[in-house]
């Protein structure tokens, strides 16, 4: 897809999103921010086209707009939000781009990693999902009016029957701030194909955790195959993106029943 045929205007944004506002709008999509986003993301070695940085502000102004209505995000501050939703979701780009296949973004919530890495990442094509119908909808609207219609699809449906319905489909799943590491394997192993990858972004690992996802791993067979710690701009933390790869056949049936994997996580 060209990455000129994405964006949208005011007017058609509020249409979608009818609690955006102009003066939030101006905030978020103008030259200083597209030009400080693109600085950040060049840091990471992700180069970025002048339209697909503005569809990136726009992404976040529909989100933050929506969220005046429907608790998407607990950040409300346009600065925060750039770095802790635009850059933070932007870090699965690389990533994901060594992967062929459609994506699955697990618990997209108000579209974030989805709808960012969508546009960063114009040769994939998107599964976007979450439990909560109406983030579901917003989510969809969001794509729609953004002009990435083509390339992504949302659903409500819960991990566990996706892994059974979609089976093997997906080349890559990404993950941000879901669940831990090793309820993701578990999610994940059905969903990805063969030496296709789960992409889990983490704000903090703690020891447990890590040992917990390295048992779980070998039972779902997934591989840790990269682990890259990055320093988030302005001092806002650092956050850990995980790769695993599907490298062999999982020692357990998957999926297990809805909510087992929390329940009763694989450790």
């Amino acid at each position: 897809m060209d990455v000129t045929m994405m964006g949208c205007t005011f007017d058609q944004a509020q249409t979608a999103v009818p609690s955006l506002t102009r003066e939030l709008w101006d905030d978020v999509v103008n030259e200083d921010r597209s030009h400080q986003v693109g600085q950040w993301l060049e840091a990471y070695g992700i180069v970025t086209s002048d339209e697909q940085l503005r569809t990136l502000l726009e992404a976040l102004a529909l989100m933050l707009g929506q969220n005046r209505v429907l608790n998407l995000t607990a950040i409300r501050d346009v600065d925060k939000a750039l770095v802790l939703h635009l850059v933070d979701s932007a870090l699965f780009a690389p990533p994901v781009g060594e992967y062929a296949g459609p994506v699955l973004d697990l618990g997209t919530g108000g579209g974030f990693p989805g709808l960012p890495l969508a546009i960063l990442c114009p040769e994939h094509e998107f599964l976007l999902m979450d439990s909560v119908k109406k983030k579901v909808a917003a989510v969809q609207k969001f794509a729609d009016v953004l002009g990435l219609a083509a390339r992504v699809s949302t659903s409500s449906d819960r991990a566990e029957v996706l892994g059974s319905t979609m089976r093997g489909r997906f080349g890559v799943v990404t993950a941000r701030a879901v669940a831990p590491t090793n309820v993701l394997l578990e999610y994940a192993s059905p969903l990805v194909k063969s030496f296709g990858a789960l992409v889990a972004g983490k704000a903090e690992l703690s020891h447990e955790e890590e040992d917990q996802a390295s048992s779980a791993a070998r039972q779902v067979g997934m591989e840790l195959v990269s682990r890259e710690t990055l320093d988030l701009p302005d001092g806002f933390g650092h956050r850990e993106i995980l790769v695993y790869e599907k490298a062999g056949k999982p020692r357990v049936s998957l999926p297990r029943a809805v909510g087992m994997a929390k329940s009763n996580p694989l450790h």
